[in-house]
């Protein structure tokens, strides 16, 4: 694979990611029709918006797989990959999914379901989160507790304020860096695709915003930017 052409190919395709003022401009959009109407001479995101649509037109007869199970098979292949560039660089980027991933499901337990039994909840992947660590977290009496035991590690510049657009800010981060450092590597491909699921997260936001008549500041800070 010539990894430069594809690379190069990938950098024109995210240059025609949704930027913040077109979103702004989609959240003032006055129906679903109006909203519809903006977006269909964006040729990058009309085929988001088809399979937006059939997802949820189909979303009843789509089988959940298990997460924990599809994070342990590909942390698996990935340990089980020749030594290179793609190795190295999915190591990093899956860990450290991995790792947030855990810091996540604890915030929200321990936010929604405080009497909830933890352990079980977890991916049972230990990258640069210890297992102490990820018992200190799990074990703390309180969500300030958790969140001061989350500074003490090496994901404490995550902030709780809209957590899952920082994790995500993070992720594209860790794309990044991957991708400059292992430019011979499928970094920066992966990293697209994530791009791209957070922009049907957005966009799936907004229709639904719209569709409700929310205010497009209100539909904003749902948004992952």
């Amino acid at each position: 694979m010539e990894y430069n052409a594809v690379n190069a190919k990938i950098k024109a395709m995210s240059a025609r990611l949704l930027t913040l003022p077109e979103y702004r401009i989609l959240c003032q959009s006055q129906s679903i029709e109006h909203f519809m109407a903006q977006v269909k001479s964006r040729d990058s995101i009309e085929e988001e918006l088809r399979r937006v649509r059939l997802f949820l037109t189909n979303i009843k007869d789509r089988r959940l797989l298990s997460l924990e199970e599809d994070f342990i098979f590909a942390w698996s292949y990935i340990k089980s990959l020749p030594s290179g560039q793609n190795r190295q660089a999915l190591i990093q980027i899956k860990g450290t999914e991995i790792d947030l991933n855990n810091i996540l499901r604890i915030y929200r337990l321990k936010l929604y379901y405080p009497d909830a039994e933890i352990y079980s909840k977890l991916i049972p992947i230990f990258y640069r989160l210890s297992k102490d660590e990820i018992k200190q977290m799990a074990e703390s009496p309180g969500i300030g507790e958790f969140i001061v035991t989350v500074r003490h590690t090496r994901y404490g510049y995550i902030a709780f304020d809209h957590v899952e657009a920082k994790i995500d800010h993070a992720m594209m981060r860790v794309f990044s860096r991957m991708t400059k450092r292992y430019p011979q590597s499928v970094a920066g491909v992966i990293g697209y695709f994530f791009a791209k699921k957070i922009e049907i997260h957005n966009l799936t936001a907004v229709m639904e915003g719209v569709k409700y008549h929310i205010p497009p500041e209100e539909i904003l800070n749902h948004l992952r930017l």
